[in-house]
């Protein structure tokens, strides 16, 4: 899974936009399997280099936007909110875990 670059092929774009304002963009095609809020198997490296990121500029204002394409479908709105729950929960464990070390 390729992370860190800037194109829209990168699962997780990083872009300083001032000295304590990064804007980060996940790209959640390649986070997830088709139109489902399961997981693939490379995902966890990017939400673990991000929380690393997010550990490393604690303090700093940080956008998170995770692009997303789905099917129109009826539950199209509820995977889109799962998706988003389950990287923030990912996130959310990483750095609890951290600090109880």
């Amino acid at each position: 899974m390729n992370y860190g670059g800037q194109n829209p092929d990168s699962a997780l774009n990083v872009t300083y936009l001032e000295r304590d304002h990064i804007k980060v963009n996940l790209q959640a095609k390649l986070l997830f399997d088709e139109n489902t809020a399961c997981l693939r198997n490379s995902a966890m490296d990017v939400i673990n280099r991000l929380a690393d990121l997010l550990q490393s500029k604690e303090g700093a204002r940080v956008e998170i936007d995770l692009v997303d394409e789905l099917d129109l479908t009826a539950k199209s709105k509820d995977i889109d909110a799962e998706r988003t729950l389950l990287v923030f929960a990912l996130l959310n464990f990483k750095r609890v875990a951290s600090q109880q070390l």
